[in-house]
């Protein structure tokens, strides 16, 4: 078995398949860490909610919409940093990683980042409606309609929580090229949730400010790649994992 694996002849497909098989391993392993840091900032927010702090709602509100937008926008950052590793590896002339395909198993990670973006977006919401509306549903449409930061936070989750279910292999097959059509959502949805970030802040305040321009960065990055793809006739917009 040995000598037959080593005379197993060179092909990229080969090389391709090799890095996937090494990779696929710590994917889990990330995926696993990914889950258990969710779980000890759930945790985190027990604690925050049982102790006794000056203002309960407000630390809640806060520590909640912020590592749902960490989150959020650690999935965006993903094909970026996939398009970067293979620049880096073909600068250093590493043997493996020069290809696009071979950083496929980092998009593995994206679903498992939005499901748990939308996972602190959903205890954000329920934070409001528990401590701020005291479960008072039929105030939910009034409370949007005086306060345009309420509408758009809940338009945001929303959408968020559309990409959250649609995230799914079986999903993904059933609506075919509609769910890359649906998935673009992402990029508008970036904007009302900074939106969304900077109405709330208090005067004086500026730390959405370095949210949006690491947004524009991403974005603008996508915008300068795909135009260097258009122009080489070639096309990745690093929605999907090419298998």
């Amino acid at each position: 078995m040995a000598l037959k694996a080593m005379s197993r002849p060179y092909t990229p497909d080969n090389e391709v398949k090799r890095v996937w098989y090494n990779a696929a391993p710590h994917v889990s392993a990330i995926r696993i860490i990914i889950y258990l840091s969710a779980f000890f900032l759930t945790l985190y927010l027990i604690y925050c909610f049982y102790a006794d702090l000056p203002n309960t709602y407000q630390t809640l509100m806060s520590l909640s919409g912020q590592y749902s937008l960490i989150y959020f926008f650690i999935v965006l950052a993903i094909t970026p940093l996939r398009r970067w590793c293979v620049i880096l590896c073909q600068y250093l002339k590493a043997r493996f990683g020069k290809r696009l395909s071979d950083w496929n198993w980092l998009i593995k990670l994206r679903r498992s980042l939005g499901v748990v973006s939308t996972h602190f977006a959903l205890i954000h919401m329920l934070i409001y409606l528990w401590l701020e509306l005291d479960w008072s549903f039929g105030e939910i449409v009034w409370d949007a309609q005086q306060r345009p930061v309420v509408a758009i936070g809940w338009l945001s989750f929303v959408v968020l929580t559309l990409l959250a279910l649609t995230s799914p292999d079986i999903v993904q097959k059933k609506l075919k090229k509609n769910w890359r059509v649906l998935h673009r959502s992402i990029y508008p949805l970036t904007l009302l949730i900074l939106l969304h970030y900077a109405l709330e802040e208090k005067i004086g305040e500026s730390a959405v400010v370095y949210w949006v321009v690491l947004s524009l960065v991403l974005l603008l990055h996508r915008v300068w790649f795909n135009w260097r793809k258009v122009r080489a006739n070639v096309y990745d917009d690093g929605m999907l994992a090419k298998r």
